[in-house]
């Protein structure tokens, strides 16, 4: 089975007055710790690891689903392995650093892939998997290499 390999420490971007930095109304954090994520399973030797300093909104769920899906939840490390994914447009090169093993970019529908299979890892609800996948699916990569 696919694995995290160590915990997501995260720290709330502030602008100089102590508030929160927002994109689209959720919150930025950037990672004080490296997180590891090994695709498919454990030592499979395809892992995605996202570097400390990277910067996430977690999860980019709509504003009228935020109630159901709020952007914080239990996908949080899945989202950031996600959002790196999208960040990187799939080659995560990041700050002229590789931070994949696979030779080859993914491509949005895997990084998706990704996402929905390490929120079965994270133990995500099967519902909350699904309507998350369903809306990345719609989306048809929408925010790709930003």
């Amino acid at each position: 089975m696919s694995q995290f390999t160590n915990p997501l420490i995260l720290t709330l971007l502030e602008d100089k007055d102590g508030k929160a930095v927002l994109r689209d109304g959720i919150p930025l954090w950037k990672l004080d710790r490296q997180i590891i994520y090994d695709v498919g399973a454990e030592f499979s030797g395809e892992s995605i690891r996202v570097p400390a300093d990277f910067v996430t909104d977690l999860a980019s769920v709509p504003h009228p689903f935020r109630d159901w899906l709020p952007p914080n939840g239990p996908w949080n490390k899945a989202a950031v392995i996600h959002d790196f994914l999208f960040a990187t447009s799939g080659t995560g090169v990041f700050n002229g650093y590789r931070y994949i093993d696979r030779l080859d970019p993914y491509t949005w529908q895997e990084a998706n892939h990704i996402l929905y299979e390490a929120m079965g890892v994270l133990a995500v609800p099967e519902d909350k998997r699904h309507a998350i996948k369903l809306g990345l699916d719609i989306a048809q990569g929408h925010g790709w290499g930003t």
